[in-house]
């Protein structure tokens, strides 16, 4: 395992896992990702599970203002997605890539929207459709959070 800060520890495993600094986190990340070969399959799902709440953790490094829910991460995601491959997001479609009830879902816009994250404007080829975009700061919220996910599948 990586070097950990001796005051922490793994805090995954001691249950102090709120009470970990982003460089620990970082730090227990790669020894979560280290090679597994010969590793028995209990302990390759723990090192998982561990990666998944480090993962979830490193959310709140990039968008300290709000506490990202599923919903609300599922719709960064995808306005991510279509920020780089240049298509639009109605707010229909981003309650679709939420996977919540609709309502939850409009919340979170909403939430998301308070906290400078998104935008709306006009979608110009139908005016009754608002369009739903990442802002330039989450843009680069995302980017710097996507630039520490390791490109292996979970699970």
């Amino acid at each position: 395992m990586a070097d950990l800060d001796p005051q922490i520890g793994d805090g995954y495993r001691s249950g102090r896992i709120g009470a970990t600094k982003a460089a620990d986190r970082d730090n227990i990340h790669r020894a979560c990702l280290e090679d597994l070969n010969g590793v028995p399959e209990r302990e390759r799902l723990l090192r998982k599970a561990e990666r998944l709440c480090i993962e979830r953790a490193r959310r709140a490094d990039w968008f300290p203002e709000v506490h990202i829910g599923d919903a609300a991460w599922n719709m960064l995601l995808a306005l991510y997605i279509s920020h780089e491959t240049g298509r639009a997001e109605t707010i229909k479609s981003v309650c679709v890539a939420a996977m919540a009830s609709s309502t939850t879902a409009l919340r979170w816009i909403h939430v998301l929207r308070q906290a400078g994250f998104v935008r709306f404007s006009p979608v110009e080829t139908d005016r009754r459709c608002i369009a739903v975009q990442l802002t330039a700061r989450s843009l680069e919220a995302m980017q710097g959070y996507l630039r520490g996910v390791s490109t292996e599948a979970p699970g």
